[in-house]
């Protein structure tokens, strides 16, 4: 499905998880013909996404728990669902900030309560491979844990520099490919 897409290219590292997402319809293009592997992904792109694994009744979720998201937006449903379920806590304040692009720790976090809401055990995990990443102490308070499971269980593997780079934001190709290592590893 990646060849319909003119700036994807089936000789990189993302090759297999983009087409993976494609075929299970989690990610759409960004048009008819661009995917943009290298553009950030939102929150709302990405709490839709896990919506789409889901696959959520829209008509379902109506309101908002949050002041800066519309009830009449493409993502309102599956913010509305990520947030009753206590998957998204959002930012403060009362705001979910679905224009923001995700950060690498905000992601494995949502992943985290994802998984803790699927009744998936998170609690059996070693922090010897998080503990060898050279910028663990960058990883937030609260994102703490949840990077200590998604590194054991292999969701996340760095950004090839022996770093986490947490605070850094998650491109489409790195969400797709940690939405494809969750459900080859956890689902």
């Amino acid at each position: 499905p990646s060849k319909k897409f003119s700036d994807l290219d089936t000789s990189l590292w993302y090759h297999e998880a983009v087409d993976f997402v494609l075929n299970k319809g989690l990610f759409n293009g960004t048009s008819d013909t661009t995917f943009e592997p290298n553009t950030t992904m939102t929150r709302a792109m990405f709490v839709t996404v896990l919506s789409r694994i889901e696959g959520i009744d829209a008509s379902q979720y109506t309101g908002s728990d949050f002041s800066d998201v519309d009830t009449d937006q493409w993502y309102s449903a599956a913010v509305q669902w990520a947030s009753k379920n206590q998957i998204v806590e959002g930012i403060g304040e009362g705001k979910f900030d679905p224009k923001g692009s995700v950060t690498r720790e905000q992601m494995v976090t949502i992943m985290y309560r994802y998984a803790s809401y699927k009744k998936q055990d998170t609690s059996n995990v070693s922090a010897d491979k998080f503990n060898a990443f050279t910028d663990k102490d960058s990883v937030s308070g609260w994102a703490q844990e949840a990077m200590i499971w998604a590194t054991d269980k292999g969701l996340i593997n760095g950004t090839g520099k022996g770093a986490l780079e947490p605070q850094k934001t998650a491109t489409r190709a790195e969400v797709a490919q940690i939405v494809k290592n969750y459900s080859d590893k956890i689902k």
